[in-house]
């Protein structure tokens, strides 16, 4: 419903309305990613290794003041 803005090492990389996806081509070390939408936002910080992948998803949770709002979670 809210498009999301995926900001990595401050350069914005995309922005996903529903089901939409994502790749970025990083360089091994550590980085920073930020999904900004509906008013929220979440700072990840992780560690890339050569020739490892990493995959996150972005949604929004209804939970509220429980751990809700805007999440990214590594699957």
């Amino acid at each position: 419903m809210y498009l999301v803005e995926i900001i990595i090492d401050g350069r914005t990389h995309a922005k996903l309305k529903s089901n939409a996806r994502m790749t970025a081509e990083l360089e091994p070390g550590d980085h920073w990613m930020q999904a900004i939408g509906g008013g929220l936002s979440r700072v990840i910080n992780f560690h890339v290794e050569q020739d490892r992948e990493l995959a996150y998803k972005t949604y929004f949770s209804n939970w509220g003041i429980l751990g809700g709002g805007l999440k990214i979670v590594p699957i």
